[in-house]
């Protein structure tokens, strides 16, 4: 297994043929994996890309009021027939907030998507509230949402939800919920795989972590507006959690700017730009000189069209609470690892859930969510079915990743036709 991860992390970074290169001695195990990954290079190489469905039009929304005063704002969107498929997006962050196109990944001829967000962000009030906004109490505003859409359902409690798709925080999120909720969800999609714990929250926010590696001229400054202690990796995280939660107006307005500056920049590394000219002395970040280059025809270039912003730059355009309220939620999460009793939570619940049709969808190139979480849980969890597409980064707006997660959202249409005919056989098989 520990031969396999080696190749898996060289095969996705450098791709195919010069992960060979680069591990002649495993080239057995290596060949193993590839046979494992080949539908998914198969799929990510592919010039005929699926895009997003056009956006429906709203067909309910509203406030759901739940515990510790959260009024927490959702809508519907899709098709009014009574045979569609019901689905919950659950966004990222925390505290990214829903977009209506975020419906999109659905066909709406076919499926009706609740959009929700989640406690103290988008519409949902009071924004930036941390009162209460823990996963415990997440997980249970989700179950009390899904009651109050299937309200005048038959049975109630008893309806499902057909899919729930989470991106992200958002996969922690599915995961954890589904493992509370196991009887609630019928099929799962999950894009960018999370698990927050500690080593993950490192590699983006530690000076020690992948990212700061990555792009060490990005960390200068995202780590320089806090005190730090090279002997303690959460010092930074630290630094803006006092920042974004106890600092004034403009101290809370500086730290949401670098935040959001920072998570940009660790996102944009998957895609191809111009060179950055670093010129000048290093010893103060003022001094630094960054000139993108007149040289317009880089290699691989990707159309820069809206369809492409990342889930950070989309939160952008929210109106402002001093800035964003998803910096500070991100890392009130971060801070607490999730709320989680153990870290290993989510791995060694996996039981609960491993009867669930699940779909992971993941970039190889992914700086915010790392691979090797998704690949642990398909080392464990044999069930899972993990769609790796190299090259391609965080956003759920990468061509090769909304590729996937528009096809995965086509292909549980189908696997919820077949579990239905199963059930009705099972039953006729009884009487």
């Amino acid at each position: 297994m520990h031969k396999l991860l080696i190749c898996f992390i060289t095969f996705m970074f450098l791709g195919v043929g010069n992960a060979w290169k680069q591990c002649p001695t495993l080239l057995s195990s290596s060949k193993k994996l590839a046979r494992k990954l080949s539908p998914v290079v198969a799929a990510a190489a592919s010039t005929d890309r699926r895009t997003l469905y056009p956006v429906a039009e709203v067909l309910d929304h509203g406030y759901l009021k739940v515990t510790d005063g959260h009024e927490l704002y959702y809508e519907i969107r899709g098709t009014s027939k009574p045979d569609a498929r019901t689905a919950l997006f659950l966004h990222g962050g925390p505290g990214a907030g829903c977009f209506p196109r975020h419906a999109a990944f659905f066909n709406p001829t076919k499926w009706r998507v609740v959009l929700l967000d989640q406690r103290g962000c988008g519409r949902s009030i009071p924004c930036g509230s941390l009162i209460g906004n823990e996963t415990p109490n997440l997980l249970q505003d989700l179950e009390t949402l899904r009651k109050h859409i299937f309200k005048n359902s038959i049975h109630p409690d008893s309806q499902q939800w057909d899919c729930v798709l989470g991106g992200s925080w958002g996969s922690t999120l599915a995961l954890a919920y589904a493992q509370a909720f196991p009887c609630a969800i019928r099929t799962i999609i999950l894009r960018g795989v999370c698990a927050m714990r500690t080593k993950e929250i490192h590699w983006l926010f530690s000076p020690m972590g992948g990212a700061a590696t990555l792009a060490p001229h990005a960390w200068r400054d995202f780590a320089s507006l806090v005190k730090q202690d090279e002997n303690n990796e959460d010092a930074v995280l630290d630094g803006y959690y006092q920042m974004l939660a106890n600092g004034d107006d403009d101290t809370r307005a500086r730290a949401v700017r670098s935040w959001m500056t920072w998570e940009s920049q660790v996102s944009a590394l998957a895609i191809r730009r111009p060179a950055i000219l670093l010129t000048g002395p290093i010893d103060n970040k003022n001094q630094i000189n960054l000139s993108r280059t007149s040289n317009k025809k880089t290699a691989n270039p990707l159309n820069p069209s809206a369809a492409y912003l990342t889930e950070l730059e989309a939160t952008n355009q929210r109106p402002p609470y001093k800035g964003s309220p998803q910096p500070l939620l991100t890392c009130h999460y971060s801070v607490h690892r999730g709320f989680f009793d153990q870290e290993s939570d989510l791995f060694a619940n996996l039981h609960r859930i491993q009867h669930i049709p699940t779909i992971a969808v993941q970039g190889g190139n992914d700086h915010i969510c790392p691979p090797t979480t998704a690949f642990e849980f398909y080392s464990i969890w044999p069930e899972l079915e993990l769609r790796l597409v190299p090259g391609a980064g965080h956003s759920q707006y990468d061509p090769d990743i909304m590729h996937e997660l528009v096809s995965s959202t086509d292909e549980i249409l189908t696997r919820l036709k077949k579990m239905d005919d199963d059930d009705i056989n099972k039953a006729t098989t009884k009487k």
